[in-house]
């Protein structure tokens, strides 16, 4: 009786960021960092839930599951962009290499009409030199014929910056084009996450 009845909450576990909000394939879909077992911050998942007017919600199930090296420590936080027939996810991929440190790689799942999701087995972007392990939170978006991902990170002075790539194609070809330079902010403070932008 005390659940919510149009807010979204979780089955169980931890919620935390939420994720890939887009309209596809007549429904809105939103993902949110799922811990499934217990109230506590763990082995981030993606759950993901449906509406069809964002005030009944839908409990989908599982979205992604940390299953590859490069995300042996989770499924960090992203976003979608809808192409066609294709919802694709593009999120951090959380690791713990063989010394026990964190290293942050851009990974892209893809869910068609079904609901069916499957993922790319490597990265699309691979750690970028000149900055600390805290590389994350891809927002991808698509101006003209090129995508872009604008990526929270952190240089090696410990200032917060905003990494920005572009490619001609979701999957492939990413290709690092330096720092959105904002006037008025030289940093964004220590670290940016889950970065946005209004276009």
């Amino acid at each position: 009786k005390w659940r919510t009845q149009y807010h979204i909450q979780t089955v169980t576990g931890l919620m935390n960021d939420p994720n890939g909000f887009t309209y596809f394939a007549g429904k809105w879909h939103l993902f949110y960092q799922w811990f499934p077992f217990g109230a506590v911050h763990g082995m981030k998942h993606w759950y993901h839930v449906s509406s069809e007017d964002l005030l009944h919600w839908h409990n989908e199930g599982l979205g992604l599951k940390p299953s590859l090296p490069f995300e042996n420590d989770g499924c960090f936080s992203g976003s979608a962009f809808a192409d066609d027939d294709i919802l694709y996810l593009v999120y951090t991929g959380n690791a713990l290499n063989e010394e026990g440190k964190m290293v942050e790689y851009q990974m892209i799942g893809a869910m068609d009409e079904d609901g069916r999701i499957g993922k790319l087995p490597t990265p699309v972007i691979f750690p970028q030199s000149g900055y600390t392990c805290h590389q994350r939170d891809p927002h991808i978006f698509k101006e003209g014929d090129m995508y872009y991902i604008l990526l929270g990170a952190q240089n090696e002075n410990l200032e917060g910056k905003l990494l920005i790539y572009e490619s001609r194609q979701i999957a492939y070809g990413w290709k690092f084009k330096g720092e959105l330079q904002v006037k008025g902010y030289p940093s964004f403070g220590y670290m940016c996450e889950c970065p946005d932008i209004e276009r």
